[in-house]
């Protein structure tokens, strides 16, 4: 299930959803080959980041003593799943795009020589 844009506007701070419309058709067309590397490096500190996060929720909400600090922890950790999701799915866009690229790439055809 993709992430609409309104959600993640509401998730992400002005520089996550930045890297999210990036991943967005049509504007994810226009970055060249090294863009969407440095794209791609940046969504996967952040799927990992947040991945990470949710770990460490979901210990917070095991070691709670108490049911107000379980339920700000459920909290976090529904909100790092949700980051999580988003990034995940922002990085396989980019490196889908990179994919295409890179196999349009390899097969430009070569020039044909002289037929005589």
């Amino acid at each position: 299930m993709d992430i609409e844009a309104d959600k993640a506007a509401k998730l992400c701070s002005a520089l996550e959803f930045q890297l999210f419309s990036d991943s967005l058709h049509p504007l994810i067309l226009s970055f060249n080959e090294e863009r969407i590397r440095k794209r791609i490096k940046r969504a996967t500190e952040l799927c990992v980041l947040w991945q990470s996060r949710m770990q460490s929720e979901q210990e917070s909400v095991r070691q709670s003593p108490t049911a107000s600090t379980r339920r700000r922890a459920t909290t976090g950790y529904v909100t790092a799943e949700l980051k999580a999701a988003l990034f995940g799915q922002v990085l396989a866009r980019f490196e889908t795009r990179l994919a295409q690229m890179t196999r349009k790439t390899k097969t430009i055809p070569k020039p044909l020589g002289p037929l005589g």
